[in-house]
């Protein structure tokens, strides 16, 4: 469950935060609300790749979005380490 919290989280973090760099045309071409929210909820990180294609239409656009998967991905499994820890019996 925390790592659905965290992906959902951070994923919806980071489309917000490259949304705020991109150019009128570029942002022209991103989701709008409701489709922002089901494209993160049902396919994070998967979005994000999504994103960067969709958005810069470039290479460039493909590897942004290729980290920002990767930095979520971490996350989860930060996020499973901490809870396998807290749980294993001393």
């Amino acid at each position: 469950m925390l790592q659905a919290v965290v992906s959902i989280a951070l994923t919806a973090w980071l489309l917000r935060r490259d949304e705020k760099r991109l150019s009128e045309l570029e942002l022209s071409r991103a989701w709008n609300t409701p489709s922002f929210w089901i494209a993160v909820v049902y396919f994070s990180p998967l979005c994000l790749l999504i994103h960067g294609l969709r958005t810069r239409r470039s290479l460039m656009g493909l590897l942004i979005g290729l980290d920002f998967a990767w930095v979520v991905l971490l996350a989860q499994l930060l996020a499973d380490e901490l809870i396998q820890a807290a749980l294993r019996p001393e």
